[in-house]
């Protein structure tokens, strides 16, 4: 047997989430549907939220339903 092939996956393994007979247990899982995307995209998002945050005020909104609550440390 060569390096390369003990790397291979083995007989009737379609897929990383299959067992060795060869069920796809990743079609069993139950993920609802949303409608934002899946894909992060921190740095190019985070300037659009900062803006839309700040055109609804959104700081001092919440600032305004804490008032006179007990502080938390």
């Amino acid at each position: 047997m060569t390096k390369s092939d003990k790397s291979a996956a083995p007989a009737g393994a379609s897929s990383p989430s299959a067992d060795a007979g060869g069920r796809d247990w990743g079609k069993t899982l139950y993920l609802p549907e949303t409608p934002f995307p899946m894909r992060a995209g921190l740095p190019q998002m985070e300037p659009k939220l900062i803006e839309r945050w700040a055109k609804t005020e959104l700081y001092s909104q919440l600032r305004k339903a804490a008032k006179g609550r007990d502080k938390f440390v």
